[in-house]
């Protein structure tokens, strides 16, 4: 196997390893949430959430990507040069933080509303939080990273059981938690990192910072373009059906946001990869290799989860929320095109040409608001759920398209014509009634992907027994 590949399974395993246990602690907070929020209380923290995410972009001018960017093509040896990138960066946050403190203080006066200061505070430590975690990466500190994701679930898992289980703070309880979680995970990067030490004002170049804004700035109409694609239609769902429809909608779309979350893991390897080997002369048989392999273990995964979404939501979800798998499978696939479409995106980041990012993210945002607005009157939520799918897929098809120009890639006909197949049939059975037939097709599913995906699983294996026994 290339060793390129090899070292992007290694990254992952890291991240992977360090980060897997917070996403499932963090997925096991999902039966708290449905037994002790209403629908209606769910979906407002659902939409507190979203609206903070819409922001953060605004409020950091993804000036964390560039610092990522900037730092990863550092040597070790430049002491200076990785002061005066964290310098300037940091100092870009530190005057949008206090415009925000000033904007905040004028809305306030001018139109209170319930929880304001506890959103205000969530934004600003949500804002702080990403550029941290990039300093991290950028300076590659993997494990520290990875484990951020760890102390930033146990506390939210621990702040959540206590105020809301024990409290019975309802929204107070997990917004507080989230302030928590983000609070203490920014503390812990920065003390093990020492990134403090690293900020000087003396390093601060406007020049460089012209620079740094020049490549983050396509980036924060992209990020909100990704924010259209994603939740935007919560706000439709809020407008046209109501707060309890979108509590159902948010609880829907939590189990494909573990997929995703998983999927993180991978594109935080696979950005560094992309960047490190992005010159190579056979660049395009690593990208097509790695991009069949993650075709495969995209489509498998949202394949099963389609297939089991309704005995899931059955065993663990108050039944209050039950009609909430119905909405799932579309979502599943959302999130596959959603990587595949970040795979590309990474090219983007590697040629620093990230106008086309945002190019590419506007036309798949429009497609979902449009799809989204059109049916949603007549289909409800299934309506919603296809709108977001349907801006995924459109944003990856047009960046496999659009990336031409840096690379082709070369897919087998069979694998393709398989995995399509694979996504219509798990679609189909996976909104009948018969779990017998679910249950043969799963095992088909995983059948076909362990035989497909054999030389990794061996690599994976050699790996293993060195590190725990030294041998290959």
């Amino acid at each position: 196997m290339d060793t390129r590949v090899k070292n992007l399974l290694y990254n992952t395993a890291i991240y992977g390893v360090a980060n897997f246990g917070s996403k499932v602690l963090s997925f096991a907070l999902l039966p708290v949430y449905s037994f002790y929020l209403t629908k209606e209380e769910f979906g407002y923290f659902d939409l507190i959430l979203t609206t903070v995410a819409l922001l953060v972009p605004l409020v950091t001018l993804q000036i964390s990507d560039s610092l990522f960017r900037w730092l990863m093509t550092v040597k070790e040896d430049q002491a200076g040069e990785k002061q005066s990138i964290i310098s300037n960066c940091f100092g870009v946050l530190l005057i949008m933080e206090i415009c925000v403190v000033l904007i905040s203080l004028v809305v306030y006066f001018a139109s209170p509303m319930q929880h304001y200061l506890l959103i205000v505070i969530l934004l600003l430590i949500s804002s702080v939080y990403p550029v941290v975690q990039q300093a991290v990466r950028g300076l590659r500190r993997r494990k520290l990273y990875a484990s951020s994701g760890i102390v930033y679930t146990a506390t939210m898992v621990t702040a959540t059981l206590a105020l809301l289980v024990v409290f019975d703070m309802t929204i107070t309880a997990v917004v507080v938690s989230a302030i928590l979680a983000n609070l203490v995970a920014t503390i812990y990067m920065l003390y093990c990192c020492n990134i403090i030490a690293l900020i000087k004002i003396d390093s601060i170049d406007w020049k460089m910072t012209k620079t740094l804004l020049q490549y983050s700035a396509p980036l924060i109409p992209n990020a909100i373009s990704w924010w259209l694609v994603n939740s935007a239609n919560k706000y439709i769902v809020l407008f046209s059906i109501g707060l309890g429809a979108n509590g159902l909608f948010a609880m829907s779309s939590r189990f494909p946001a573990l997929l995703a979350m998983i999927n993180a893991i991978f594109i935080l390897a696979w950005q560094e990869s992309a960047i490190l080997n992005f010159n190579d002369k056979d660049r395009a048989v690593f990208f097509s290799k790695t991009f069949l392999l993650l075709g495969w273990i995209q489509i498998t995964a949202a394949c099963i989860f389609t297939l089991s979404s309704e005995y899931i939501v059955r065993q663990f979800i108050a039944h209050e929320y039950y009609e909430s798998w119905r909405y799932m499978p579309f979502l599943f696939f959302g999130v596959v095109f959603s990587t595949l479409a970040g795979f590309f995106g990474s090219m983007y980041l590697s040629a620093k040409e990230t106008r086309a990012a945002l190019t590419t993210t506007i036309v798949g945002g429009a497609i979902n608001l449009v799809t989204c607005a059109a049916l949603v009157s007549s289909y409800g939520l299934l309506a919603v759920s296809f709108a977001t799918f349907l801006g995924f897929f459109t944003i990856f098809g047009v960046r496999l398209y659009h990336t031409r120009r840096y690379m082709r890639l070369t897919l087998p006909n069979k694998d393709i014509l398989y995995l399509s197949s694979a996504t219509v049939m798990s679609l189909v059975v996976g909104y009948g009634s018969n779990d017998k037939f679910k249950i043969v097709l799963v095992l088909v599913l995983l059948v076909a992907f362990l035989v497909k995906t054999r030389p990794m699983w061996a690599v994976v294996v050699r790996s293993i027994r060195k590190r725990i026994y030294g041998i290959s």
